[in-house]
């Protein structure tokens, strides 16, 4: 009995990471996949993301161990400003409002990251 809660369990797991790799989005059962548009703004949420995680590392560097690492949250920034123009330039050509709402909630995602950050 607990073998089959186990492997019931992995199953589930790995069905839930299979529709979030696919469709982007953290569900059993996915509800449908994203759009060509919707693809392209989750990529830059991606790259938002992880430009995140290189201004926390700098941060975290400098606070914690004394390294001067100035140019990681400088470089995380200037990327974080990339990403902006090229989301705005997006969002002028996007048809589907899913894609646009999801781009304008990325944008003041950035907004306040930047505003965290100044």
């Amino acid at each position: 009995m607990k073998r089959l809660v186990v492997v019931i369990i992995i199953a589930v797991a790995g069905l839930v990471a299979y529709n979030y790799f696919t469709t982007g989005e953290l569900k059993l059962v996915p509800s449908a996949s994203l759009t060509q548009e919707e693809k392209e703004v989750k990529h830059f949420e991606d790259q938002f993301l992880e430009a995140q995680r290189k201004s926390l590392e700098g941060s975290r560097g400098a606070s914690i161990g004394g390294i001067d690492t100035p140019a990681d949250v400088i470089g995380a920034m200037r990327e974080v400003e990339q990403i902006e123009a090229r989301v705005t330039a997006l969002k002028a050509r996007l048809r589907s409002e899913s894609a646009k709402a999801r781009a304008d909630e990325l944008l003041g995602r950035i907004e306040t990251f930047k505003k965290e950050h100044d």
